[in-house]
């Protein structure tokens, strides 16, 4: 279990830096990059903040925690995929 919750820690942990690259390597010009800037960040604060009340308040509800650990694996691997859809959508087109 604790090496789980370390994965986890990781993984969730090294998507805010990823999806601040994200933004700067996949907007054409600084205005647009600044209009998403403020409007990722604004939605991605907003998640972040409620990322230790839900399971909080889940636990505190009576969900087990290996239903809650399972519940930020999922939260991992949605994040998993939307990175890789971005690097799909940032590689310039080939030639």
């Amino acid at each position: 279990m604790p090496a789980s919750i370390a994965i986890l820690g990781v993984a969730l942990s090294a998507a805010f830096g990823l999806s601040i690259a994200l933004i700067v390597f996949t907007s054409p010009n600084v205005a647009q990059t600044a209009a998403f800037s403020a409007i990722s960040q604004g939605l991605g604060y907003g998640a972040a903040a409620a990322g230790p009340l839900v399971p909080g308040l889940l636990v505190e509800a009576g969900v087990g925690w290996p239903a809650v650990l399972l519940m930020l694996a999922a939260v991992a691997l949605c994040e998993l995929a939307f990175g890789l859809a971005s690097l799909r959508a940032s590689r310039p087109a080939a030639a």
